[in-house]
């Protein structure tokens, strides 16, 4: 049994977190919100069991140590995982590029101050006040949610210049995600920011102003991405990011990563999403069997194995796909798929050596 501390979960990816967690009813889930009666989150909370909505504000050290006490008190003292999502923007200067900000002290303090009371001493206080429960977990990991737009290679290949005070707290993050990691390393503790990338989190209809506004971002980031077609979803995002926290050890401590895990691959090329009428469980499985499939694409272009979502989703429905207890163990793909290729072992989440072994061996 593991258990998830999630500050910022009332919305957006932060919420997404807390659903795909209490998925596995072994998990204890710590939803940590400024408002626990929120409708968003509430709800979900009434649908699991094992979600606990505890009252928490990632800007306020005091309101942190008492969400800890009372995280503290279900889990028995210890956390396994703490997931630090808390994030805030002044949307009104969000626009404005670094020479456009206000030489003015008081007003350039009063932008800064949203993002930085979250990302760097949010980060702070929600790390701090969670640590002791940490120091008695199992996993013993912390992340942070961080962004690429701190990364200086994506602002100057993209030339996005806006976002000033989002992207400098974002950065000052980073570095303290470092520290932590360096301080912590003797305690078998590791600490992480990761970037969950370009998701789409609005709620509710976008007016023409906000899509206009997309329109610019895609164009800007398919500077780095030609290919990119647009967001993501917060579904695909924290499956992805998930797959990461999983995987952290003591080598990728300190570091920012990607939802892919890496430090180069910001953004996600749009694929053919899985049918939406299939179990959450089985479309994100399906996305992770298709970028499985793309590796080996690479390798020998014209081969069919693995063609498509479109393929995936069909072998499922005919029962050729088989998702036992989490577990995508078998998948058997028929003589229509050609050469000789008649059942393929596929693993529940692929480590890059394992991705390496498979392809060498076809």
């Amino acid at each position: 049994m593991s258990s998830y501390a999630i500050t910022g979960a009332s919305k957006g990816i932060g919420r997404e977190f807390v659903r795909q967690l209490a998925a596995n009813t072994a998990n204890t889930v710590l939803a940590v919100v400024r408002d626990p009666e929120s409708p968003g989150i509430s709800e979900l909370a009434s649908k699991y069991a094992n979600v606990h909505l505890i009252k928490g504000d990632a800007t306020d050290p005091k309101s942190l140590l008492e969400a800890a006490s009372t995280a503290a008190a279900i889990t028995g003292g210890t956390l396994d995982v703490l997931i630090h999502n808390s994030n805030a923007v002044d949307m009104a200067s969000a626009g404005l590029s670094p020479s456009q900000l206000p030489f003015d002290a008081e007003a350039l303090r009063a932008i800064y101050d949203k993002p930085l009371s979250t990302a760097v001493y949010g980060g702070i206080w929600t790390t701090n006040a969670f640590l002791p429960l940490i120091e008695k977990g199992t996993q013993k990991k912390i992340v942070h949610i961080s962004s690429a737009m701190a990364d200086s290679q994506l602002i100057k290949t993209s030339g996005i210049s806006y976002a000033v005070p989002y992207a400098a707290a974002k950065a000052g993050m980073n570095v303290q995600v470092a520290k932590y990691a360096a301080e912590l390393a003797p305690k078998g503790i590791k600490v992480l920011a990761l970037s969950p990338g370009w998701v789409d989190t609005w709620e509710g209809e976008k007016s023409p102003e906000v899509q206009q506004i997309l329109e610019v971002m895609l164009k800007e980031f398919q500077a780095v991405e030609p290919e990119l077609k647009g967001q993501i979803s917060p579904e695909e995002s924290v499956g992805k990011c998930l797959q990461v926290i999983e995987r952290l050890d003591a080598e990728n401590s300190g570091l920012l990563l990607s939802q892919h895990g890496n430090t180069t691959k910001w953004l996600r090329i749009m694929q053919q999403m899985p049918d939406s009428s299939l179990p959450l469980e089985v479309r994100s499985r399906i996305l992770e069997l298709s970028e499985f499939a793309n590796l080996y694409r690479a390798k020998s272009p014209s081969h069919p194995f693995l063609a498509s979502i479109i393929a995936i989703q069909n072998a499922y429905k005919s029962g050729q796909l088989v998702v036992r207890e989490g577990m995508v163990s078998y998948c058997k793909w028929a003589s229509q798929y050609g050469n000789g290729i008649e059942e393929v072992i596929l693993l529940e989440r692929p480590t890059s050596e394992e991705h390496r072994l498979f392809l060498s061996n076809r």
